[in-house]
Formats: C-alpha cells, structure tokens, sequence
C-alpha cells in the first residue's frame, strides 16, 4: 500500500490515512511511502517497506540508533516542524478534549537540543546494554547515547564491560550542573562483580553509588536502595536554590530549560506579599522554593514520602522559612488543608495521569484567584481544563521543549477566575 504521513501518533510513530488511520512504525510529516498492515485490530498498525519520496522536513539524524531506539522518535525530523507539531497538538487537543479556544502561544524551543538529560535509565538483557526499540520492545544495543550528557557516556563504556557477566538489569545514570554522576544499580538479587565496577567508577566523576533490588518488571527501581559509596545525595540546582536529590527524587530532566518554565509558572500567578499558595503535587518543592521570597506563605503537597523529607531538608539548606510540606495523596488531604487556610493561589503540577477529579471540584468550591497548571501531557491537562471551566477561564497556554525528538510537550497554562 502506498500513502503520505499526515501526522504523528502520541508515540511519534507515522499516521497514515486512506479509508481509515493506519499507524506505521516510523516516519515523517509528508512522507511518502510503501507500507503494509501488520496488525488489522481496532487500531491498525503498519510497516514502513520504503519511503517513496523523503518529506521537505526530514534531516538526516545525527544518532546511529533511532531508527530502532524508541527513546527519539522524532530525531529525523526538522526541528522546527517538530516545534510546529507540538504546537498544533497542544491546540488539537484542548479544542478536542476540553472544548476550549484560546490563545497558544509559541513554543519555547532550544537552541542546543542535544546532551541535554540529566536523568536515564538503560536496561541490560542477554549481554547487551541499550534502550528498548519502539517497535519490538527489544533492547538496542547503544554505545553512546548522545541525549545525555558526556560523563553518562563514560558510565555507560563501563557497564558495557560487565554487560555480559552481571545480572544488573536497570542502569540509572543521574547528572548534575557539576557535572558530577549518581549510578544506581537495579537487579533482582545481589549485585555480581560488585567491586570491580566500583573501582572503575572511582576513575570517574562519580559522587554517589547505590544498589536497588527490584524483582518486578513494572517501575525501574525497587523500594529499598542500598547506599555503597561516596554521598548519599547529589546537588543540584534551579536558579540559586539547592536541592539535594535522592536516587528517587523527581527533578526536571532537562536543565537548560526548568527555569524558562517555572519562570513563566510563577510569572501567571502575578505574586504579591500577601499571598498564600498550595503547591499541589510539589514534588522535592522545586517551585516551592522558587516562589517563596515573593509570597507570604506557600504549602506542599506530596505523596511520595521521601521527596517531602527532601523538601524540607532544601528549605532549611536554603534558609527558606515560609515554606511547608506535608506528605499524603492530594485527593485524600486538601479538604483538610483547605479548611484550615484559604490560599489564594495555586500551582498544580500533576503527573502524567492528571489531576484526580475530587481535587478539581475542591479547587471549584474554593474559588482561588488564579491557578498556574504545568502539564507533562497536554491530553489530562485539557480534561481537566473542561472541568475547571465552569468558573475559569483559560487565559493561555504556552508550550515548552523540555523533550526534544520525543513525542512529549510541557504546557503552562494560566487559568483565571471570572465566575463566584
């Protein structure tokens, strides 16, 4: 069969469509190709055989591996258009999803998209060490992967060594702005040749060595974490605030652009002396802290236990006075919270699943003045945004790069009240 690719699917891979879509397995906005059906469901899946005629916005990629890795789908595709599509696709769904126009405004890019991750994960199976291909779920063998930064490429030629002889399963590089490395090491039972990797590591800028038991196949790293060597946290920094990361704290994959989107986070608030914020979902209190010299008081809200006891510990590193955490899932508390304080204004930034509906009709019956909702995906983010309607108004929405070559976008949206 024979077909241009008009989009792209939530993956990245191509869309194809005749009488009915069709995904392929690869490639890009205006391709045209020869593909054939491999998987005739409910969603059709597709191979590509060959492209036919390139499109206008394909480049040559400058990484050997992601034609079969699945972690750049979009590494052949100008940057500019991916821009341009992620764009359109924040816009496609909150006009889909949440029924709401307003305006989008362009999409902060960046002017060095690559090297720039500060957070992976490599798996080990069979000898090899690599990243799963998007298409097989099988591992791609890779000797350097040109996301991360230079001294995870360093961590990743040791492993390669042992890759044979170990039963290490999950490999976590963590970097910092010091260029320094947190390894954590996940296997199902005791780590074999254990001191040999270790002296290797020492050769290198490597602050903070963990092992992690992990007998299931669900979440990278187990519960339990075993310090072996060096700090037990590695710094690292937003703006001139400190954190202390543990091997499972969440933190901002990408440093060059965390500040351009919790400047433009805090910037929707338009904060004063007086205010009171609620934090929700405040992770080791990244935004928090970054607000907490311009308002009178701000409060986090976490589940994740240890990320709460991170928080605080940055706040007393740091000095910062008038921020607090608390620990619990933001459904099963902020009745409580709120019922003590009235905040005035609200960060929400939510995972990927969005934000549990009993906390949107809270926020509803609370009526804060302004909410600023950064979201790591622009389909729960315009769900959610539909049910805040009824006494909002979405001012704007500003897509940010924190993802090149994924599928991925990160949206700040400024949300207004104009019903009470």
């Amino acid at each position: 069969m024979i077909g241009k690719i008009i989009d792209y699917d939530h993956k990245g891979f191509g869309l194809v469509k005749e009488e009915e879509p069709v995904f392929l397995d690869g490639g890009v906005i205006e391709d045209l190709v020869d593909y054939k059906i491999i998987n005739s469901g409910k969603i059709k899946r597709g191979q590509i055989n060959k492209i036919i005629k390139p499109s206008i916005f394909r480049v040559k990629s400058p990484c050997p591996y992601s034609k079969e890795c699945g972690g750049c789908p979009l590494m052949e595709t100008d940057y500019k258009k991916e821009l341009e599509w992620k764009r359109e696709k924040v816009r496609n769904n909150l006009l889909r999803i949440g029924k709401i126009e307003t305006e989008i405004e362009e999409i902060l890019g960046m002017e060095d998209n690559l090297h720039y991750r500060n957070n992976m994960q490599f798996k080990i199976e069979d000898g090899k060490i690599g990243l799963y291909s998007g298409k097989t779920k099988k591992i791609v063998e890779i000797k350097k992967c040109i996301i991360q930064k230079e001294i995870g490429n360093d961590i990743l030629k040791i492993f390669q060594k042992f890759a044979k002889t170990t039963n290490i399963k999950t490999l976590g590089i963590r970097t910092n702005y010091k260029n320094q490395a947190m390894v954590i090491m996940v296997a199902d039972s005791p780590i074999k040749k254990l001191n040999n990797i270790i002296n290797e590591l020492l050769e290198l800028n490597v602050v903070s060595i963990y092992e992690n038991i992990n007998k299931s196949l669900k979440y990278h790293y187990g519960q339990k974490f075993k310090h072996i060597y060096g700090q037990k946290s590695l710094e690292d920094k937003i703006f001139n605030i400190k954190y202390q990361l543990s091997p499972q704290s969440f933190f901002q994959v990408n440093p060059r652009q965390v500040e351009n989107l919790y400047k433009k986070a805090i910037e929707n608030l338009n904060l004063e002396k007086k205010d009171k914020v609620l934090d929700l979902y405040s992770g080791i209190g990244t935004i928090s802290l970054s607000l907490a010299d311009k308002v009178e008081e701000v409060l986090g809200v976490e589940q994740v236990e240890e990320a709460v006891e991170d928080a605080r510990k940055n706040a007393e590193e740091n000095q910062i006075k008038n921020a607090r955490f608390i620990s619990g899932k933001v459904e099963n508390i902020i009745d409580k919270i709120t019922e003590e304080k009235v905040y005035n204004k609200v960060i929400l930034d939510p995972p990927r699943s969005g934000v549990e509906k009993t906390v949107l009709e809270r926020l509803l019956k609370l009526e804060p003045e302004k909410i600023s909702y950064i979201s790591c995906n622009p389909s729960t983010q315009a769900r959610d945004l539909k049910i805040l309607k009824e006494k909002y108004k979405v001012e704007k929405v500003m897509p940010i790069d924190m993802f090149a070559h994924s599928s991925h976008v990160e949206c700040i949206a400024l949300i207004q009240r104009v019903k009470s």
